[in-house]
């Protein structure tokens, strides 16, 4: 996955400057941003030590873009499927991603929240990237809940951000947990109350009441 994102992202760009994000993104990712030095990445890459400053100021210039070509990832998987439920949408994206973790041995976890969980406040720049990841990835989730609403799937008293977001942090915690355990039981348990629970089909409100008044 990831290099399919480079190699669209950077066809334009040099091969050494590839070279260097290819491999910033799997040291970023195996070993996270604190335990990733601008040496590790240049000996990975096997280029010049200099030419690393030819094309990147700095890290965290570095973390940026690789978090953006990580970012772009998460757009695709949101955008693109035969589904035609928004709940089943929904589902399949997290299998995808929960598929993708499993292939990596549950080792490495999600980059944005490794991000997350090691950037200090000191560094701006990198949080205010992944807080707008994480508002994009709640939007699409949210987007979809309200698709779901529109369709009489889930009950439209329920807020979509703030459902979304509950989603999403649950999805993040079992990714935390998974890298912990290193097998794919945290994933199953969210699936499982996420989909056959919280969001199992339900009459809506307004379809109930539709109903008492043809009774009447």
């Amino acid at each position: 996955m990831a290099k399919r994102v480079l190699k669209s992202a950077t066809k334009k760009k040099s091969d050494t400057r590839d070279k260097i994000l290819l491999a910033a993104f799997k040291a970023f990712h195996e070993k996270g941003y604190n335990g990733t030095s601008i040496q590790d990445i240049i000996e990975a890459a096997n280029v010049p030590k200099a030419s690393s400053y030819n094309h990147f100021r700095s890290k965290e210039q570095l973390a940026l873009e690789v978090l953006s070509l990580y970012a772009l990832t998460v757009q695709d998987g949101m955008a693109g499927s035969a589904e035609p439920s928004p709940i089943g949408l929904l589902r399949t994206y997290f299998e995808r991603w929960i598929t993708q973790h499993e292939k990596w041995g549950f080792e490495t976890g999600c980059m944005i929240g490794n991000f997350t969980a090691e950037i200090s406040n000191s560094e701006e720049v990198l949080r205010a990237f992944v807080i707008r990841t994480f508002d994009f990835w709640n939007a699409a989730i949210a987007d979809l809940l309200v698709k779901a609403q529109e369709k009489g799937v889930i009950p439209a008293t329920q807020n979509p951000k703030e459902l979304a977001s509950y989603i999403l942090n649950s999805y993040h915690g079992a990714v935390l947990r998974g890298k912990l355990t290193r097998d794919r039981t945290p994933y199953d348990q969210f699936l499982t109350h996420t989909f056959d629970y919280l969001l199992k089909h339900v009459k809506t409100s307004s379809i109930r009441r539709s109903t008492s008044k043809k009774k009447r």
